[in-house]
């Protein structure tokens, strides 16, 4: 992960301004859905409700990065998500005054011949599911069109620009502000399920954003949204339906998985030896979703959010620690931890 250095005379930071993405309510119109040659067509957007844009940019170098492990660097980067920090603390993003960016890895981006240009990969997917079975039908994985301001939404929420500011598929820098959505048409490459010879009936599409958790959002429960539609692929007729998915019978239950394995704990950046910052900042981070508990020195273990700061600190010796605790609540055995000094 890259590090922004932080000068010591630096205020503090009052923490990171993350995005929340939510999927807009899925496509009723005519023109957002359609069967063609046995696929089911359709336009999907996500919306930023969040505190802070989401911001993409390379990670590094495209020299021999091949982070998609195809074997071709070329066609692919690394990328980060740019999270910016709360310089003066007022919790609402301002460009140009919050310039502190903490990078977040965030996956690959991928070249897309058919669009002619780099777009972050699986970025969401896409389920149909027969509401008679239960079962899927089909499914695809979303790359996302490229990061754009398509249309504006809610131009009044704290830290929301008036006018588009990401308008441009460079992968050197895509994003979605605060209150703006980008769209992703029915007649694009990636907005197709497979129907799979499926009959006439009821379905239920299920879109969500971010499943595989690579990005930092204030909220990762509200990441989806499902539409009902009957479909018949043998007359090409699409009607949406009204009302929540229901499925009769119901998908049968099944026995949760058993998890054993301890997660893993990495503490990301922050000062190691000897350093002048009397406030010094902190990133940690999981291979898994879990929660996260830090301490400095003999402090009691605490829930924290990555970054984090402390101070201002004694000169002297210092240990910070890190640990990860799973949804299982199995605990990371041999938590992360760093030795610094605090010298004037």
């Amino acid at each position: 992960m890259l590090l922004l250095a932080l000068c010591a005379a630096q205020s503090a930071l009052a923490g990171p301004l993350v995005p929340d993405i939510q999927t807009n309510p899925l496509p009723t119109s005519p023109f957002d859905y359609q069967l063609q040659n046995g696929e089911f067509r359709f336009t999907n957007g996500w919306a930023n409700h969040g505190q802070g844009p989401w911001e993409t940019v390379p990670a590094g170098p495209a020299s021999s990065e091949d982070c998609d492990g195809d074997g071709d660097a070329l066609n692919d980067l690394a990328v980060d998500q740019n999270v910016y920090q709360d310089g003066n603390g007022n919790d609402v993003f301002n460009r140009g005054i919050d310039t502190t960016i903490q990078p977040h890895p965030a996956g690959c981006m991928i070249y897309h011949p058919s669009h002619g240009h780099f777009h972050v990969n699986d970025a969401g997917t896409y389920t149909l599911l027969s509401e008679a079975t239960g079962q899927p039908v089909g499914a695809s994985s979303k790359v996302s069109f490229c990061l754009l301001d398509v249309a504006p939404f809610d131009t009044s929420l704290p830290g929301a620009p008036n006018n588009d500011y990401y308008d441009s598929c460079n992968p050197d820098l895509q994003g979605i502000s605060i209150g703006w959505y980008d769209e992703y048409g029915y007649y694009l490459d990636g907005q197709e399920i497979p129907l799979n010879g499926a009959p006439p009936g009821n379905y239920c599409l299920h879109s969500e954003f971010d499943p595989l958790n690579r990005f930092l959002e204030l909220d990762d429960t509200n990441n989806a949204a499902e539409q009902r539609y009957f479909l018949n692929p043998s007359t090409g007729q699409v009607s949406p339906l009204s009302g929540p998915c229901t499925f009769s019978p119901p998908p049968p239950p099944q026995p949760p998985a058993v998890d054993r394995d301890d997660p893993q704990t990495k503490i990301t950046f922050g000062p190691r030896g000897r350093t002048h910052d009397h406030t010094p900042m902190f990133g940690f981070r999981a291979d898994e979703p879990s929660t996260l508990k830090c301490k400095l020195d003999h402090s009691r273990w605490r829930r924290c959010l990555s970054p984090k700061r402390f101070g201002p600190l004694e000169p002297g010796e210092h240990v910070f620690k890190a640990r990860a605790i799973d949804k299982a609540k199995n605990k990371d055995p041999k938590p992360a931890l760093r030795h610094f000094q605090v010298v004037d």
